[in-house]
């Protein structure tokens, strides 16, 4: 999945490639990409869990964040579940 994004991102107007304004190869441009993408994602993790952390602390008595956690859990593990059945039906499609 990674190599086809990097494709894709060697064909963009802006990308190293098209880029007169860059003196890097390509696949150092797409590596600097991704690791910028992977540093917002981390950050964006940290965020919600902090969030999470101070919901949970702050806000609720200790049977409410129970409950709280444990609906959390069980969404968390519907998303997957769509996310895998979803994997599924779109690899079984493409052949």
């Amino acid at each position: 999945m990674a190599e086809i994004q990097a494709t894709c991102v060697l064909y963009l107007p802006f990308s190293p490639v098209n880029s007169s304004k860059t003196g890097g190869s390509a696949s150092c441009g797409i590596q600097s990409m991704f690791e910028k993408i992977a540093l917002v994602i981390t950050k964006a993790q940290k965020l919600r869990f902090k969030a999470l952390e101070l919901l949970v602390k702050k806000l609720l008595n200790q049977t409410e964040a129970a409950e709280f956690l444990v609906a959390l859990s069980e969404v968390d593990k519907g998303f997957n579940n769509f996310n895998a059945c979803n994997l599924i039906t779109k690899i079984k499609f493409h052949y």
